[in-house]
């Protein structure tokens, strides 16, 4: 084992409420030469008062120590829950690295992607397969980027607190949850707790990085390309639910972060084609649902949150269209289908992900699940009553 790659392991508490904490482990994973910037990361890190520990880098690497390294590299990513690569070319160059990205999807860690540089490939296909987000770490806020990102996650993003039962008229016998169930739950959540972290970031950057954000008084600044559009329909909406001055615009993505108390984020996406639309649909359901792809199963209400269905303008929702019909078009959107929707809820936090046809595609995190739900019941008709049909 050479010194080609430097890897650090972050240990960071969330407290709630201020009545306790839950520890979360989160391994961040740099080549070496990049080194200075998971030394920035640490400071963030240090900043916020949570314990930071290093690797094992100064350790001479004859095959004895080599190894004892290695081993201790896998047994810190063995005890976290979430994977963060800091991707460079350097990165994808590192043998090391690679083989860390490896074990992590061996032991199902939840990945989020840093890209250093831009149009970086090569890398281990879990870390190709994570969505990137740029991050500029030779800028002076950087550190405040990375305390955006641990800050607002939620408490205990291993494993999930049980809920407290809620009390029934006529409570029947639950089933026995068994091991596996538990730890498909444990996922979920991780899951959730990732997206909100990436998205965090992803709207903390955007401005910066763009330009495109609302200005003062709620009003959009111009802005290029398809995200100029998206911005004017958010604004055309004028839903006190999904404000625009809460919205920053981004190579055809509008994020908007905290548009509602009870809803983290909510990230708007268009694509010019219905295929390409209901691809990524099909991608985004499958990453919240362990790998399978639910189709006219379940609802989505107030009541039940866990389901994939079609949505029209009656405010019905209907389990008899496919995807299909949704990529050859023609549905009625009154009677029919205007879109589709998936949601999963954990503890009461509730993943959404929806379609608006031919080409909008809306993901949003909140909770309670009654709330998050009374949420998307507005805002999913305020959007499409503003949305043109295109292409």
């Amino acid at each position: 084992m050479t010194s080609a790659a430097k890897v650090r392991w972050l240990v960071w508490t969330a407290c709630l409420d201020g009545s306790g904490g839950a520890m979360s482990r989160v391994f961040v994973s740099c080549a070496y030469r990049d080194r200075a910037i998971g030394a920035q990361v640490e400071a963030a890190v240090r900043e916020l008062g949570h314990e930071a520990f290093d690797d094992l880098d100064d350790l001479t690497r004859d095959e004895a120590a080599g190894r004892a390294w290695w081993d201790e590299i896998v047994a810190r990513i063995e005890s976290c829950q979430v994977y963060v690569a800091l991707v460079s070319s350097a990165y994808a160059e590192s043998q090391s690295c690679r083989l860390a990205a490896k074990h992590a999807e061996a032991c199902s860690l939840r990945v989020v992607r840093l890209d250093l540089e831009s149009g970086v490939s090569g890398c281990h296909p879990v870390i190709e397969r994570a969505v990137p987000v740029p991050f500029d770490w030779g800028d002076p806020s950087a550190a405040r980027l990375v305390t955006g990102v641990l800050d607002p996650l939620e408490p205990g993003s291993g494993p999930a607190p049980e809920p407290e039962p809620e009390p029934e008229p006529e409570p029947e016998p639950e089933p026995e949850v068994g091991v596996e169930e538990v730890a498909r739950i444990e996922r979920r959540v991780v899951a959730a707790v990732v997206a909100v972290a990436v998205v965090l970031l992803v709207v903390a950057l955007l401005p910066r990085l763009t330009g495109h954000r609302s200005g003062e008084g709620g009003a959009v600044t111009a802005a290029a390309g398809p995200e100029a559009e998206l911005l004017a329909t958010v604004e055309e909406a004028n839903s006190d639910l999904l404000p625009a001055d809460s919205c920053g615009a981004r190579d055809g993505t509008v994020a908007c972060l905290n548009p509602a108390p009870n809803i983290r984020a909510a990230i708007l996406t268009t694509y010019p084609t219905p295929q390409e639309l209901y691809d990524a649909y099909a991608r985004a359901v499958t990453r919240l649902s362990d790998g399978s792809e639910p189709r006219n199963v379940g609802d989505c209400t107030r009541k039940q949150a866990n389901g994939e269905v079609s949505w029209n303008l009656d405010r019905r929702h209907r389990a008899d269209i496919s995807v299909a019909e949704h990529v050859h078009g023609g549905l009625d959107p009154e009677s029919e289908a205007a879109g589709r929707l998936f949601c999963t809820e954990t503890n009461d936090v509730v993943s959404l992900v929806w379609t608006l046809d031919p080409g909008l595609l809306v993901t949003a995190t909140g909770q309670p699940t009654a709330l998050t739900m009374a949420w998307w019941n507005r805002v999913h008709l305020d959007l499409a009553s503003q949305a043109e049909p295109r292409g």
